[in-house]
């Protein structure tokens, strides 16, 4: 599966005495058209935590989610980091280079080549 975190919230301590993480996920299935929310609690005493210690921060996109039950990430799977293809292709600038555009700024640019610049004389 895989999920964004939304909210990690302060920490807080159990009747155990443990400190631990409460995190919150939007979880999506492959066509990201339906999404839920699950959470999962990480204490920071226990081995698993190291796995995720790198990935707490909010707007992380992970996969590799596993639900222990509904609403209930598995504190123990693996997660991994989870990027967007990113839309958009290469294109040549007016001076030789070429650039990646993504498809949200290209029209932006295709205005900006339009445009000739041109340098006022200094007096």
């Amino acid at each position: 599966m895989r999920g964004e975190i939304i909210k990690i919230h302060p920490l807080k301590y159990g009747k155990d005495g443990n400190a631990y993480h409460r995190v919150e996920f939007d979880i999506w299935d492959k066509d990201k058209k339906k999404t839920t929310w699950a959470k999962t609690d990480l204490v920071e005493g226990y081995r698993n935590f190291k796995r995720w210690v790198r990935f707490l921060k909010v707007g992380t996109r992970l996969k590799g989610l596993e639900l222990k039950r509904e609403g209930e990430i598995n504190a123990d799977c693996w997660p991994e980091l989870f990027e967007q293809k990113r839309l958009g292709h290469w294109e040549k600038l007016p001076d030789g280079n070429m650039a990646w555009i993504e498809d949200s700024q290209a029209e932006e640019m295709r205005r900006m080549n339009k445009i000739k610049l041109k340098q006022p004389k200094l007096i």
